[in-house]
């Protein structure tokens, strides 16, 4: 039971370091394409969706400026930035 209740319950977030690309998906966006998209960056969601809508979501090193080419010219995305760290209540 006890490490059940750490697996639900975690008392600290994973850390994660370095730059992510924060997405915020129209709202017409099915789930699909998100998961599609994902897979074409090698993306893993670290966060969200925020109060916003928006996602944070990690690529691997070296691919951020294909990801973000990927990520702005999708027709279901509203808006892509890089942020060169997660925000601190991630």
């Amino acid at each position: 039971l006890t490490e059940l209740t750490q697996w639900r319950s975690p008392t600290h977030a994973p850390e994660f370091h370095g730059p992510a690309l924060q997405i915020t998906f129209k709202p017409s966006a099915t789930e699909a394409e998100m998961r599609l998209l994902l897979v074409k960056i090698s993306g893993v969601i670290v966060g969200g969706p925020g109060q916003l809508g928006n996602y944070l979501v990690k690529v691997p090193i070296g691919n951020m400026d294909v990801a973000e080419q990927q990520v702005r010219t999708a027709s279901f995305v509203e808006s892509v930035q890089v942020l060169q760290e997660l925000p601190l209540d991630q």
